[in-house]
């Protein structure tokens, strides 16, 4: 899943706070402020829980994702099967659809929250135009007010006149207070000029207080203008910090929804790579199991058809001493008879006795040879056990390589392993414990006792990667170990027929090539 990135502001497709909070004058600023200031807390906070909420979602995924095959034992991660093993990677795949799901929903919220934002950028613009405005009424107030200070001053100067005429008049009434006390028609002419000073002082009160009274209304009209100004410029700070810190807010979330993404791709690919290595070496286990069953029963076969042999050959060895025993017996026997007639069996007494001498030689050579091959026996007997040693040696150390594999697979220490890194120890073991004199030489003659020694050697020293090449070795010249056996054997009897007397001389024939014809076969089948 792949999240857009936010679109450029667009001032056309922002809905208008207005229709929300009602039409605006410059006498409800203070309102709508606190209305923008709580529109801006409450999308900060939303925007606050959600970016929470993605980290404790992203958090519990990780969790989930470690968790699937963590948590389990070792013996039952190894117990389970193929389809098991499916399972469980399906379980992970649903688990990682519900976390896309969940970043769904994240981004939905972030396109709501600029729908917020692109909202508040039109509040702005109302607010703005709304200062334009402030400021042409600023700028129409200061004409007013000339025009009351012109009028205020027209005024106090016409006040200052009857202030003047009412005092010429008081003083023209207290000079003349004989001629109001002489003439009866005096009395009236002060009353009427008192009347009407009166009347002008009052009117020019009236305009006085008027004049008071527009200049306190140009005050409150100037205070609050200065106010709302001031609101105003708070309000566009406040907004513009809120807008900053909201889009800080919504460039963190999305980055973080692209690292969560990320991090999900990567297990799951981990995962993949895992299941994929785990089922490859399960393959290669499996057949180099059943290839060393085969070797296992081939080699019990052959081990079994050479102590067959090897009594058939102990009961030919046994049957040809009683045989020579009994010539011995008939030759003292014949001795015996021949003693009377000494003088004409001379020479032959002679001849007998050196053929006599020389059957005893030959005798202890064949017990020579019989030992000989009883130690030839002894020996294979040793290498097959040497040989068994080996290959439980050999099972013992795959299984604990698989044990710290899983191991290490379960704790997190191997998110890094590539499958060409897997033989790195072995390789190491193979460089320290045999030196380069000991390698053998695939164009030199192949020989059994190097061969023993190098992987007693290799065993010694847990060199998985050593024994593997020593197998194959071992494999590739079977020929020649089966050759060698067979020559030391064909020798073994070519010496017995040589030193066998001539009456049983056909009987060890038989016996060659009873075992010529045995290693044929067994040759065939290889």
């Amino acid at each position: 899943m792949t999240v857009l990135p936010p679109s450029p502001l667009d001032l056309s497709d922002r809905p208008n706070l207005s229709q929300t909070f009602g039409p605006t004058s410059p006498s409800s600023s203070s309102p709508e402020v606190e209305k923008a200031d709580f529109v801006v807390t409450t999308i900060g906070n939303a925007v606050a829980d959600e970016v929470r909420s993605m980290r404790s979602l992203t958090r519990a995924s990780k969790r989930r994702s470690a968790l699937i095959f963590n948590n389990a034992p070792l013996e039952l991660v190894d117990s389970w099967s193929e389809q098991d093993l499916r399972t469980k990677l399906k379980d992970a795949l649903e688990a990682l659809k519900d976390k896309e799901r969940d970043l769904t929903l994240a981004a939905e919220i972030g396109q709501q929250l600029v729908a917020a934002n692109n909202s508040l950028m039109t509040e702005y613009q109302e607010l703005v135009n709304r200062t334009k405005s402030l400021q042409q009424l600023n700028v129409q107030a200061p004409q007013y007010g000339s025009r009351a200070s012109l009028r205020g001053g027209s005024l106090r100067s016409l006040a200052r006149r009857r202030s003047k005429a009412s005092l010429s008049i008081d003083l023209v009434a207290a000079s003349e207070p004989s001629l109001s006390s002489d003439s009866p028609t005096s009395t009236t002419a002060p009353s009427l000029s008192r009347r009407r000073s009166i009347g002008t002082l009052e009117y020019v009160n009236s305009l006085e207080r008027a004049n008071t009274d527009l200049r306190a209304q140009l005050d409150v009209l100037e205070a609050n203008l200065r106010d709302a100004e001031r609101i105003h410029r708070q309000t566009v700070s406040n907004l513009r910090r809120n807008n900053a810190s909201l889009q800080d807010q919504l460039r963190a979330t999305l980055q973080d929804l692209r690292d969560a993404e990320a991090g999900h791709a990567r297990v799951v690919s981990n995962f993949e790579r895992d299941l994929d290595q785990l089922r490859n070496e399960l393959q290669a286990t499996a057949q180099a199991a059943a290839e060393l069953e085969v070797d296992r029963r081939r080699l019990l076969r052959e081990h079994a058809e050479v102590r067959r042999d090897t009594k058939e050959l102990e009961q030919t060895d046994q049957e040809i001493i009683q045989d020579l025993g009994r010539r011995v017996k008939d030759l003292e026997t014949e001795n015996a008879k021949l003693l009377v007639a000494k003088k004409e069996s001379d020479r032959r007494c002679a001849m007998q006795r050196i053929e006599l001498e020389e059957l005893s030689v030959h005798a202890k050579e064949l017990e020579a040879k019989v030992a000989e091959t009883e130690g030839l026996k002894d020996e294979y007997a040793r290498q097959s056990r040497v040989v068994d040693e080996l290959r439980e040696q050999l099972e013992d150390i795959r299984a604990s390589d698989m044990e710290h594999f899983e191991e290490e697979m379960a704790f997190g220490g191997v998110t890094g392993i590539d499958e060409g890194d897997e033989d790195e120890p072995y390789q190491g073991a193979t460089v320290r414990g045999v030196d380069s004199g000991q390698l053998t030489p695939r164009k030199q003659d192949w020989e059994w006792t190097k061969w023993i020694e190098r992987t007693r050697t290799r065993c010694w020293e847990l060199d998985m990667a050593g024994l593997r090449d020593e197998i194959a070795d071992l494999r590739a010249h079977r020929e020649e170990a089966y050759s060698r056996l067979r020559s030391t054997l064909e020798s073994c009897t070519r010496q017995v027929v040589d030193h066998t007397p001539r009456p049983i001389t056909s009987l060890a024939s038989m016996a060659s090539s009873v075992i010529g014809t045995v290693f044929g076969t067994r040759k065939g089948r290889n």
